[in-house]
């Protein structure tokens, strides 16, 4: 079906009608998301993701057409549409996709491709900063000291974690507690929207500058 693009100038107004083909030609290409693996990708050829959904509302675009009609870019009768006057929740695209859409079983195309990080490839100290969905490098690694020898692997293994809530988004928080009792990592934690003050990953680094 043919589609209406508007090309609005200073000197000039134009409408140009292609068809919807032509129009996917020039239009911007769909970027693939990239997700860091959770886990070593190993011969069982299963990969385990983490995915952070967040949202936030979209202000309506009634007072900019109004605007654009005051302005004499827009017809005087031109009428907002519904959509750009709802308050929606912007979502990623992929990320709204594999929280709230994907089905168990159901086929998901992926493209496989080594990552820049590296787990350890010897015994010796382990630094990780991270926030978030960012947790997800340091499970891996975390996956792959328990294969390579458990205690020994884990000596020296730092983790600094910082998200909003210790309740609402605190990844992996029963796993990484439990090692954390058993000695095996050392943690620092970080939650930004509890308490008085506002603590950030980059404070508690400051704070444990000599550890």
């Amino acid at each position: 079906f043919p589609v209406t693009i508007f090309l609005f100038e200073t000197s000039y107004k134009c409408k140009l009608k292609i068809s919807l083909s032509e129009f996917f030609q020039i239009g911007p290409k769909q970027r693939v998301r990239a997700y860091t693996g959770a886990s070593i990708l190993n011969s069982d050829n299963k990969v385990r993701l983490v995915v952070s959904l967040t949202a936030r509302e979209r202000t309506s675009l009634e007072p900019l057409v109004d605007q654009m009609k005051q302005a004499g870019i827009l017809p005087a009768s031109t009428e907002c549409p519904e959509w750009a006057k709802e308050r929606e929740f912007f979502r990623g695209l992929c990320s709204d996709y594999l929280c709230k859409r994907a089905k168990p079983s159901e086929p998901i195309f992926l493209r496989v491709r080594e990552s820049i990080l590296r787990p350890p490839t010897e015994v010796g100290p382990l630094l990780a900063i991270t926030t978030g969905a960012g947790i997800a490098p340091v499970m891996a690694y975390i996956d792959e000291c328990e294969k390579k020898g458990g205690a020994l692997w884990f000596r020296s293994f730092y983790i600094i974690f910082g998200c909003q809530s210790s309740d609402k988004d605190f990844l992996y928080r029963d796993k990484i507690l439990k090692l954390q009792e058993e000695g095996k990592v050392r943690c620092w934690f970080s939650f930004s929207r509890e308490g008085p003050k506002k603590i950030y990953v980059q404070d508690i680094v400051k704070e444990t500058r000599d550890i």
